[in-house]
């Protein structure tokens, strides 16, 4: 027997993650959590097993997985799934509703991300499970977290101008830098700390704002600063696929 799950209100500035195949389309009990989950409920259908890959989107609000797009998804119970289809509005919280997941043939949402206003916490929600997704969880996972608590994971920061990744900012970043663009030196897995002006390129002037913040009074590169691990504020081309001098 099918039964439907329901989440008590979202905790004052606390993020909340939710997942159920039955909350939104059967027998779908209203509670203080419809306001806050990003679905609307208007416009829900009640699920079926057609939900086998996905595509994600960049939601606009800093949680972005539209690289993660034709990832397939593990059902669970083939034949039995129940993977809830809808859409997205915001609700009592804020305006900051956006599309996170669909179903890469048919197109119907199976996920939202909700950056509600302070003073209550951002909410993520999806109608299949987290443990059915085909690709990277490590990675995905790290990206909830950055997303719900409007920070860096443990791992996932780096600090802008290490271009070497020694936890600090200094001349040799720009040596690095310098022979990564000119005499094929090693660019380093961290593309976003070599993009020292956070203009979403690598190139000469990366190197020349680094100089001049190093020695001659220019402005500090932009956040993550140097001494300050996080996420990049930014949405570009670049990643940071691995930076270990960042707690």
């Amino acid at each position: 027997m099918r039964t439907a799950q329901h989440s008590p209100l979202p905790s004052r500035m606390k993020g909340v993650y939710f997942e159920a195949g039955d909350h939104w389309g059967f027998i779908h009990l209203v509670t203080a959590y419809d306001n806050y989950d990003g679905v609307d409920q208007n416009s829900v259908v009640d699920g079926n097993d057609t939900f086998l890959s996905m595509n994600g989107f960049d939601t606009g609000f800093g949680l972005d997985t539209s690289d993660l797009s034709g990832t397939a998804y593990n059902q669970a119970a083939a034949g039995n799934d129940y993977t809830d289809q809808f859409n997205v509005l915001a609700g009592a919280a804020g305006p900051n509703a956006g599309l996170l997941w669909s179903d890469a043939v048919a197109g119907y949402g199976t996920g939202a991300f909700y950056a509600t206003d302070d003073p209550f916490g951002n909410t993520i929600s999806q109608s299949w499970e987290f443990g059915g997704f085909g690709g990277d969880q490590v990675d995905l996972a790290a990206r909830y977290i950055a997303a719900m608590c409007g920070g860096a994971p443990p791992g996932t920061g780096f600090q802008r101008g290490d271009a070497n990744g020694d936890g600090s900012f200094n001349i040799a970043d720009l040596i690095f830098l310098l022979a990564a663009l000119f005499s094929g030196g090693p660019g380093g897995d961290c593309g976003d700390a070599n993009d020292v002006n956070d203009d979403g390129n690598i190139n000469i002037a990366d190197a020349i704002n680094g100089l001049a913040a190093l020695f001659s009074g220019g402005p500090t590169p932009p956040d993550p600063s140097p001494g300050a691990c996080g996420t990049d504020p930014t949405d570009d081309a670049l990643d940071c696929a691995s930076y270990i001098a960042c707690p």
